[in-house]
């Protein structure tokens, strides 16, 4: 009768034998293909974040380099702005004073004008008026001494009479009497005191009497 051999002790495993199980394993091979995309995408992820971080990181340096740009050039702008409104401002007062220069000058060429213009009508006028007597007087002249030539009035007593106002007859003081009357009443200074227009007709009339005063004298 033969005993059956009994089985033999196992062995301990060892750790290549352990790994090399583990590593046949599926789940071994899940857990570390779970594994590598787990890291994979923490990896990605990680990527993606330092990238944007980077691109917001350069958009902001970007702002902040076109924003200081701007500011830049906002400034310049009202500073430009700024001279420009100041000439807009000196050129109008200019205007405004070369407008009122000429005003001020045309004004006072007007009142020098019209003042010459004045001046020389009241020199005309005058020059008229003296014209006018002068010829008003030698008018006069000419006149009585035309008077005195159509008449022969060293001869006639009758016309000193009527112009004396007596009769032939008269005495000597008669006479003077009426000459100093009639006199008085067409004396150049009388006559300048009624009326200007009448002054050169006294005249004539007093030289008249003063030919028939002498013819009545002789």
């Amino acid at each position: 009768m033969t005993h059956p051999k009994p089985n033999p002790s196992p062995q301990p495993e060892t750790m290549a034998d352990l790994t090399r199980r583990f590593s046949s394993s599926p789940i071994f091979i899940a857990t570390g293909l779970a594994t590598g995309c787990a890291a994979t995408i923490v990896y990605l992820y990680i990527m993606i974040c330092k990238r944007k971080n980077r691109q917001e990181e350069t958009l902001r340096e970007e702002a902040a380099q076109t924003s200081s740009h701007n500011f830049q050039d906002r400034v310049k702008m009202d500073h430009e702005e700024q001279i420009r409104k100041n000439l807009e401002d000196q050129s109008n007062a200019y205007l405004q004073r070369e407008a009122a220069r000429r005003q001020r000058q045309k004004h006072n060429e007007f009142l020098n004008e019209s003042w010459q213009r004045a001046q020389r009508k009241r020199q005309e006028k005058k020059e008229r008026t003296e014209t006018h007597n002068h010829e008003q007087k030698d008018n006069n002249q000419q006149k009585a001494s035309r008077t005195a030539d159509h008449r022969d009035i060293s001869h006639d007593k009758k016309w000193a009479c009527s112009i004396l106002g007596v009769n032939l007859r008269a005495s000597p003081r008669e006479i003077k009497r009426s000459y100093i009357k009639m006199i008085k009443k067409t004396h150049p200074d009388k006559a300048s005191s009624i009326n200007k227009a009448t002054e050169a007709e006294f005249l004539e009339k007093a030289k008249l009497i003063n030919v028939a005063y002498d013819i009545m004298k002789k």
